[in-house]
Formats: C-alpha cells, sequence, structure tokens
C-alpha cells in the first residue's frame, strides 16, 4: 500500500498497476472468492488500461473472470472472458491454456456442453503441446466434469480414466489433481452402482489433507456425506 502511495505521487500508473496485482493476489491465495482481490484486480486493470498495456489488460481480466466464476457469476465471468480474448487478437500467450479453461467451465456450468467441451479441448491442445502434465490432468479432470454434470456419465469416465492411465509416480507429483481425479471418478462409479469404492475415496480425502487442500478437503467431505446417505448410515453421513 506504501507502494501505490509512492507510485500515484509520481503519476505511474504502469508500477501502481502491478501492485495492485500483487495486492489482488494476496487477497485471492487467502480466500479465491475474495470481493477484496476482485476489488484491486479491477484497479489494476483500469491502472493497465491508461498505459495501453493490452496483454496485461488481458491477463487481469482473466483473474477478474476466475473471481466472478468462482462466485457462480457465470454469465459476468463469460464476459471478462471473450473481453480478454478480443485484446489478445489471436496472439498466443502464456496464460491462453488458463483463459480457455475458464470459459470451459463456464459454458459448462451454463449447461452448453458443445461450448465447453470446445474450450476445454482448445485448453487442452494447448497444454499437451507445451507438456504441462498437471494442467493436462486438471483438463482431463474438468472435461470429465462438465460431461459429469451434463448427465453425460460414460463419457465423464472415459475422461476420469484417462489422467488415472498417467503412471503412479507422474500422478503423486501432483497430489491435488491425482486426489480431485481419484476421488470425482470414484463417486462416479458409486453412482453407477459400483460398491468397492470407499478406500479410494478415503486415499482421495488422505491426499487432499496432506497437501491442506481445503477445497479438496470439502469436496471429499461432500462426496463422503452422500455415499454414506445413500447406504443409509446416516450418522457417518452427518458426521462428515
Amino acid at each position: 500500500k506504501r507502494a501505490i502511495l509512492i507510485a500515484e505521487s509520481l503519476g505511474d500508473n504502469l508500477t501502481k498497476a502491478k501492485v495492485y496485482v500483487a495486492i489482488g493476489n494476496y487477497y485471492y491465495d487467502k480466500n479465491q472468492s475474495s470481493v477484496v482481490a476482485y476489488d484491486y484486480y479491477y484497479k489494476a486493470y483500469r491502472a493497465y488500461s491508461y498505459v495501453k498495456q493490452a496483454e496485461k489488460m488481458a491477463k487481469t481480466l482473466l483473474r477478474l473472470a476466475i473471481v466472478e466464476k468462482n462466485n457462480r457469476n457465470f454469465l459476468k465471468s463469460k464476459e471478462s472472458s471473450f473481453l480478454a480474448l478480443e485484446l489478445l487478437k489471436g496472439q498466443s500467450t502464456d496464460f491462453l491454456d488458463t483463459l480457455y479453461n475458464n470459459l470451459g467451465i463456464v459454458f459448462g456450468e451454463l449447461q452448453d456442453l458443445k461450448q465447453a467441451f470446445f474450450y476445454h479441448q482448445k485448453a487442452l491442445a494447448l497444454r499437451i503441446k507445451n507438456n504441462q502434465q498437471e494442467l493436462i490432468l486438471q483438463s482431463y479432470n474438468n472435461i470429465a466434469t462438465a460431461y459429469l454434470e451434463n448427465g453425460k456419465l460414460s463419457k465423464a469416465i472415459l475422461f476420469y480414466q484417462k489422467g488415472l492411465s498417467y503412471p503412479r509416480l507422474i500422478l503423486e507429483q501432483y497430489p491435488q489433481e491425482y486426489a480431485r481425479l481419484l476421488d470425482n471418478y470414484s463417486y462416479l462409479q458409486f453412482l453407477q452402482g459400483q460398491k468397492q469404492v470407499l478406500p479410494n475415496m478415503l486415499k482421495a480425502l488422505s491426499i487432499r489433507e496432506n497437501c491442506d487442500d481445503k477445497a479438496g478437503v470439502l469436496s471429499s467431505y461432500l462426496h463422503l456425506a452422500s455415499y454414506y446417505q445413500k447406504l443409509n448410515q446416516l450418522d457417518l453421513s452427518n458426521s462428515y
């Protein structure tokens, strides 16, 4: 905040924008739905617009879009994402896959499976091209989840299996993505009537607890609560 005051006294919008992003990141790391983070990202976007830094404006719009998505404002997130794409004007950049990924998630939540799959595939293609293994696993999970949430269970299971077919040594390098794939896949198997899924669901929970993945732990709790509820073990269900 002291840096912002200095930048303002110098009329230095570029530095001011960078500091706004840094403060926004601080609050985002504490809470990925933070309204305070959003406000600082918006201030950064305005400051970058004064100095006509198109790529930095686009990246800041992506940050805004992600917070909007996290707050379930999917139409606004879609709008911010497309504004970012317009600023990039077809140019490649190191965050283009993340922009496509966000659009894939947003269209999935808006139940437009065709567009969700289109943007997830664009994100996945870039991640495969750049050999970004952790993000490839993320894309497989996101594509599967889009199918799952739209009732396409057989297609969802194929993409969970693609992710989990990676060698165990690679999966264990990325515990959050590994646990996400394992938990979602196991829960989907349970929805399809398979009974021997509890060990993998508990394994996913343990991985998430060990890497302090609070959002992941919450997801595991919800799946375990549903699992025990369907088995009519209500005390265990309520505990989760």
